[in-house]
């Protein structure tokens, strides 16, 4: 075989890497979603994270200001964790989906296709930070968790639980 040959032939079917326009044949999860054209709303995850809450979606306070947890809600949760001694800048806070479904419809179908999308996402950031510990808030995130919608958030309140990824959440 002449390999330059196989090189250049390579080169010339690839054309200049600017000129490349395609999108990957795995686009973006966001991409897929239904509820794309609504703002997101990233986790805030430290590098140095001791804990991890959470929560369903994210609420017009976080839309409005783009990270989680900054609405009365996150604030009293903020103020919680700060007097039983946690460092509040080391706790991260993320939701199931990172954007809010249109009049907060969690039945609707587009929010149950964008909650398994975003799952992707959350999956990966669970898998960065294996060691610490998490807190499902609300039934949303403990049925996703335990992978059953029938499961009851009551039944599992103020215990640690094992999840299906292995994981213990409170």
């Amino acid at each position: 075989l002449n390999r330059p040959i196989l090189k250049r032939r390579a080169a010339k079917r690839a054309g200049p890497a600017k000129e490349r326009t395609a999108k990957p044949i795995d686009s973006s999860p966001c991409d897929r979603c239904p509820l794309n054209k609504n703002p997101r709303v990233p986790p805030t995850l430290p590098a140095e994270m001791e804990l991890l809450a959470i929560g369903l979606a994210p609420g017009g306070h976080e839309e409005d200001q783009g990270r989680p947890f900054v609405g009365p809600s996150g604030n009293l949760l903020r103020s919680a964790l700060a007097e039983a001694d946690f460092r509040v800048d080391r706790v991260g806070f993320a939701n199931l989906t990172r954007c809010r479904p249109p009049n907060d419809d969690f039945e609707s179908s587009d929010w149950i296709q964008a909650e398994k999308l975003c799952w992707q996402y959350l999956a990966a950031d669970l898998a960065k930070h294996q060691q610490v510990p998490i807190v499902l808030l609300g039934s949303g995130p403990v049925k996703r968790f335990l992978n059953d919608k029938s499961e009851r958030v009551t039944r599992h309140r103020g215990l640690w639980i094992p999840t299906e990824q292995g994981r213990r959440a409170f």
